[in-house]
């Protein structure tokens, strides 16, 4: 049985955050990066629209808690991701709807 969607998404936004204790804004954009690198990192990316539109709203998004993030560069941490999700979890073809941060929880909806 596959591991929980939500608890590697928590694992992998995690890997990202730098600190102890990240804002609840940095932790959402940190699962928006998640959302991202799951999706795309076993397509051919680059000329994805939906990647570059996905990247864009996270470089404007990051913007404002770049302080909290290990690199302040979205698209070298969505990189990151992807090769983290191509090498723990490269037969998991589930793909992410939403990944969400709420009251302290982290949500994922998947098919």
């Amino acid at each position: 049985m596959p591991k929980k969607l939500s608890a590697i998404a928590k694992k992998m936004a995690a890997s990202v955050l730098q600190g102890k204790d990240p804002s609840p804004e940095a932790v959402a954009v940190a699962l928006r990066m998640v959302h991202l690198a799951w999706n795309f990192a076993d397509a051919d990316y680059d000329d994805e629209p939906g990647y570059r539109f996905g990247l864009r709203e996270t470089e404007q998004a990051i913007a404002a808690v770049k302080h909290a993030f290990i690199d302040g560069d979205a698209q070298s941490l969505v990189e990151m991701l992807m090769k983290h999700k191509r090498k723990h979890y490269p037969k998991d073809k589930r793909a992410i709807f939403s990944c969400e941060y709420q009251n302290g929880n982290v949500r994922v909806t998947w098919a």
